[in-house]
């Protein structure tokens, strides 16, 4: 679903994190490689059933797309579950 236009902007290539998706371990701090380390390791058990999955969050969005907005047009069946930081987590059914 991130492919799919309009979906992930880092993912055109005319977004300035274009290259972080491109290369992300290109010119970064060894910290950074360790959260990148850490976060494949989790992604991996999520995959691999190792653990569960500790959300029911379905669809997601950042600054740029109001909480209204997202409810009434992406997710008009779901609710909102969390904000983290600039980050808002919801559950659909679609």
């Amino acid at each position: 679903m991130i492919l799919q236009p309009s979906q992930f902007d880092p993912f055109k290539s005319n977004d300035s994190n274009f290259y972080k998706i491109i290369n992300p371990l290109q010119n970064t701090s060894q910290s950074r490689l360790e959260v990148w380390r850490e976060s494949y390791e989790i992604a991996n058990s999520l995959l691999s059933g190792k653990i569960l999955n500790p959300t029911t969050a379905t669809h997601f969005h950042g600054r740029g797309v109001s909480k209204d907005w997202f409810i009434n047009n992406v997710v008009p069946n779901g609710k909102f579950l969390k904000q983290i930081d600039d980050t808002y987590f919801y559950w659909s059914p679609n």
